[in-house]
């Protein structure tokens, strides 16, 4: 037995090794990259910042606790990207999103030395461990019992909206945006209101219904007989395919796709389970699939074309850094209101 727990101790010291010499792998062929790209700015001071902070959120997603997978490890991958690597690939192509004149230098810097404190603050936000939010939370009440029935009746109804509002329509179902039916599209003629609710509350529905009826079998698994947990399992079946049909990535926005089918990665697959795999994902993600699923903003069957480059960084998907460096620039100030905005976000 003891032979046995010193072999695994050494194959979990092994497997940290080599997770240690692949993430400074991949950082220095990142750096060597970045740099071998990178046209050096003028101001040296912009790229070391930048620099810094792509060093900074590296060793932030891949060093930042035992956990596979996290959302503070996630922060880290959204600042390496959004305010490392898209802000010197910026410098480099001259990219200046929505109009105005050129972002002075000096704001760069200091919005770089802002993101440098905010990464510092996060990493100490992130150590301090909360014990009052975890008695809180436990507190809370839980349903214990979901009446199946109710959620068979509840995706039937939500089904039956989505198809409604689709027209009925197979491809205004399965992409974004189908040119040719545009005009006569009804979601066009809901207001603002309306069409908020079936966005953002209604067309996801029949995913977080499958994954609530996922947890109904997995935690009554036990308590049923075996036929009916044949049933269950059939049942189960036909609503992931119904729930994928009716919500497939094509269709939604990216940032919906993303937030809906991790999800979903997290409850059905254990692929995020092994170090490293949350981070790289992420990354192929953002290089391959978001271009992909940008293509379906707009689908036009005939003149549909899809080709793999990096053109689309150049675009104003990846504008948060500019967007932060003109509040630094113009000192805009809200008082709060921004922050009121989103605690009430639900009075029109």
């Amino acid at each position: 037995m003891i032979k046995l727990n010193i072999t695994n101790d050494i194959n979990c010291f092994k497997i940290k090794i080599l997770n240690t010499i692949l993430s400074y792998f991949l950082y220095l062929v990142t750096i060597f990259f970045i740099y071998s790209v990178t046209i050096v700015p003028e101001n040296i001071a912009i790229f070391l910042t930048s620099i810094l902070i792509i060093s900074a959120s590296y060793f932030g997603a891949f060093y930042n606790d035992a956990k596979a997978y996290s959302l503070v490890k996630l922060v880290y991958v959204f600042m390496f990207f959004f305010f490392g690597v898209v802000p010197l690939n910026d410098e480099m192509n001259k990219n200046l999103y929505w109009g105005g004149d050129e972002i002075n230098e000096f704001y760069k810097i200091v919005t770089n030395s802002l993101i440098l404190i905010g990464l510092a603050a996060f990493f100490i936000g992130s150590k301090i461990k909360l014990d009052i939010l975890s008695k809180i939370i436990d507190s809370l009440p839980t349903v214990k019992k979901v009446n199946l029935l109710s959620v068979i009746f509840l995706f039937g109804f939500i089904a039956f909206i989505i198809l409604y509002l689709n027209d009925f329509s197979i491809p205004r179902l399965l992409f974004r945006g189908v040119v040719s039916d545009l005009e006569s599209d009804p979601i066009i003629d809901l207001n603002q209101m309306e069409r908020l609710l079936f966005d953002n509350i209604i067309r996801p529905m029949p995913l977080i219904l499958l994954v609530i009826l996922y947890y109904i079998y997995k935690n009554n698994k036990s308590i049923y007989s075996k036929t009916f947990q044949f049933k269950f399992f059939i049942l189960l079946f036909i609503f992931f395919f119904s729930a994928i049909f009716l919500v497939m990535p094509t269709s939604i926005p990216r940032f919906q796709s993303a937030a809906l089918y991790i999800s979903l990665l997290l409850v059905f697959a254990n692929f995020w389970d092994k170090s490293n795999r949350m981070q790289l994902t992420i990354f192929f993600g953002l290089i391959l699939i978001m271009p992909f699923l940008d293509k379906f903003r707009n689908f036009d069957a005939e003149n549909f074309k899809f080709s793999i480059d990096f053109s689309f960084l150049n675009q104003g998907h990846f504008d948060a850094y500019q967007n932060f460096t003109r509040v630094v620039e113009i000192d805009f100030f809200t008082g709060g209101q921004q922050l009121l905005g989103s605690l009430l976000f639900f009075i029109p």
